[in-house]
């Protein structure tokens, strides 16, 4: 693929005129700015904005870590998901700049509304898959290698013959769907086993009124804005270790956190939800559940506007 640099950005900025420029990543469009902002001795502020997560930077290729070196010391603040990657770029690259916390979560009302306009929709999904009465294990993304869903379909295979009512729904479509598939059947759980394909909106949205437990079993995952959905919709989520949206997760109390490359775990995290998921009822399809994220909408926000007063005051501290 191409990479593109965006001219334009700059000539927006300076008919504009900003205080404050956010770009997202060490992007073509971020190295616009920076470059352009140095030539023309301009005085905004700029700030990146990074979905990054320890792993992903551990694991940068080449270009991406000397766009990253570049352009670090050469910026204002730096806004990341989580405070555990706040501190990591402070150790490892030494930044002195402003740090903002501020992960990817939903509006709460907004997404309960939603949730709700969902319901009719869940309750035609339980009837014809009868899910009734069943534990539904809840999948949603792409079916790509990085996501390993391989795993969650092999714990799953082990766990169903203790917890025979339980269900395996995968919402999403990639290329991994016919090995998938495969597997599925040579586990013995294909009828088990549900393959809804790609969905969006309320369609997409139903799904999470039905799960009783979430799983992100991904090998790689910057954030995971799955997990903060799925928490919202009052599911407990089992949650890979190399996932950003590990963070939103407290052990014990809204899920687990799991190095999902160690299959043993995996299975022993999710059977120990599972025992703690009740069956699904009729009397549960009225209304969403209640919320388990930890982590508001508001919070979020508070975080991003935090560090845009805080590089606003540097900039008025050495102005």
């Amino acid at each position: 693929m191409k990479r593109m640099i965006r001219f334009g950005v700059w000539r927006e900025i300076r008919r504009f005129r900003p205080d404050i420029v956010v770009t997202q990543e060490f992007s073509d469009t971020t190295l616009t700015v920076v470059t352009n902002r140095w030539a023309s001795k301009t005085s905004f502020r700029h700030v990146v904005w990074t979905d990054d997560n320890p792993e992903s930077v551990l694991s940068d290729k080449p270009v991406r870590r000397f766009l990253r070196q570049y352009v670090l010391p050469r910026i204002d603040g730096l806004i990341v998901l989580s405070k555990e990657t706040a501190e990591h770029y402070r150790m490892r690259y030494g930044v002195k700049v402003p740090i903002g916390v501020s992960p990817i979560v939903h509006d709460e009302e907004y997404f309960k509304n939603k949730l709700t306009q969902s319901m009719e929709i869940s309750r035609s999904y339980a009837a014809t898959h009868g899910l009734v009465g069943k534990r539904v294990i809840l999948f949603v993304g792409r079916l790509a290698p990085e996501k390993r869903v391989d795993r969650l379909v092999e714990a799953f295979a082990v766990l169903q013959a203790s917890i025979p009512d339980a269900m395996l729904v995968l919402v999403g479509e990639g290329p991994e769907r016919g090995r998938l598939q495969a597997l599925a059947k040579s586990s013995g759980i294909i009828k088990k086993t549900i393959f809804t394909g790609r969905l969006e909106g309320e369609s997409l949205l139903a799904w999470y009124l039905l799960g009783g437990l979430f799983v992100l079993a991904s090998q790689f995952e910057t954030f995971g804005a799955v997990v903060n959905e799925a928490l919202l919709a009052g599911m407990p989520v089992v949650c890979s270790d190399r996932a950003g949206a590990r963070v939103l997760i407290q052990d014990g109390v809204n899920g687990t956190v799991v190095n999902a490359s160690d299959q043993i775990k995996l299975q022993s995290a999710i059977h120990a939800w599972l025992l703690r998921t009740a069956p699904l009822a009729t009397s549960s399809l009225v209304k969403p559940r209640p919320s388990l994220m930890l982590t508001t909408f508001q919070e979020a926000v508070d975080g991003f506007v935090s560090l845009l007063q805080a590089v606003m005051q540097d900039a008025d501290g050495t102005s």
